[in-house]
């Protein structure tokens, strides 16, 4: 089996066995391909959310990178693209990184102007101008 799968299959089983989130994204990322993409993608964002609630920052925003990274080996999926974009300019804000934060939340309003979710794109924009913390 290649190591590709072999971690695909470890996410599996670690997400099957309630495993801790970062746990079951690392593996999920290793084991990224074009039919794991979404899932990896996914439980990288899910990991973010809980190293951001550890106040780890930084390690939120690798994770949230490695989620996009996955996103880009399979099909389409420009909500969740959306989402990561917009919690990945947050959370730069925490670090002091106002440009790449402008520059996510900017990526996350026109990618949702194009799909049509206004309601992501005010969202974007709200994180833009630099309004505190959204919770969707």
């Amino acid at each position: 089996m290649p190591r590709v799968e072999l971690h695909a299959t470890i996410g599996d089983l670690l997400e099957k066995a309630s495993a801790p989130t970062a746990e079951i994204a690392h593996h999920y990322l290793l084991g990224a391909s074009a039919g794991t993409s979404l899932q990896a993608a996914r439980f990288a964002h899910r990991a973010a959310a809980e190293a951001e609630e550890l106040a780890d920052f930084a390690g939120a925003v690798r994770l949230i990178d490695a989620g996009l990274e996955a996103l880009d080996l399979g099909p389409d999926a420009p909500v969740v693209r959306i989402e990561m974009l917009i919690d990945r300019a947050q959370t730069l804000k925490f670090l002091g990184e106002a440009v790449e934060s402008q520059q996510s939340s900017m990526q996350a309003f026109e990618l949702a102007t194009e799909a049509g979710e206004l309601d992501l794109a005010i969202v974007a924009a709200i994180v833009y101008i630099g309004m505190p913390r959204i919770d969707r």
